[in-house]
């Protein structure tokens, strides 16, 4: 059965077409119920289930007041945008790319992660950490934290280097000793793509 939209034509008897229309009803709620809750659920009428995107666009065109969400390939990754109003800026919407908890030491351990592939200790305080897929570009950021001691003796100061599609770095150094590398305690960062 498929959508007929040539019916009922001026000619065509009602009882004639009846079987037709009625195939269009219900092809219309086939067709709305799959992102919408369907015309014959009572419950949550109308509601969205999900929104389903077309293939991946380039940036569409915004008039004044108005935006819009959509997809594009950024790097053979299919990726979700929203562009402001007036052909506005174009903003990532899926920008968090990673994040991930680790203990630092020899052979670090890895408690929590999204896109994380592997950390590798390089030498004390100084860790690589490997995204499981890579990054559309090296314009992302990073926030990182580190574990303290319950009496505010033990912790560590964390610098961020080397932003690759592939990989970052992260350093460690002793709050008690500026200039000495240290392990510490456990490190949790967060990685939010800024640009394209």
């Amino acid at each position: 059965m498929t959508f007929n939209a040539n019916i009922p034509q001026a000619t065509d008897l009602m009882s004639a077409s009846q079987s037709q229309i009625q195939t269009n009803f219900s092809q219309s709620n086939t067709a709305f119920g799959i992102d919408h809750t369907a015309f014959d659920v009572v419950s949550n009428q109308g509601k969205h289930k999900k929104v389903s995107y077309l293939a991946p666009i380039a940036d569409p065109a915004t008039g004044v007041g108005e935006g819009i969400s959509y997809t594009k390939t950024v790097v053979a990754l299919t990726e979700l945008f929203y562009r402001k109003a007036s052909n506005g800026q174009v903003v990532p919407i899926s920008c968090l790319r990673a994040f991930g908890r680790f203990v630092p030491q020899v052979g670090p351990t890895i408690t929590d992660s999204f896109n994380v592939g592997s950390v590798v200790r390089n030498s004390t305080g100084n860790y690589t950490i490997n995204f499981s897929t890579a990054l559309p570009s090296t314009s992302y950021s990073i926030v990182a934290t580190g574990g303290m001691s319950t009496n505010f003796v033990t912790g560590c100061i964390i610098g961020t280097a080397n932003y690759l599609v592939g990989s970052f770095t992260i350093l460690l150094r002793s709050m008690t000793a500026i200039s000495g590398v240290d392990d510490g305690l456990p490190i949790s960062f967060w990685v939010f793509q800024t640009g394209n």
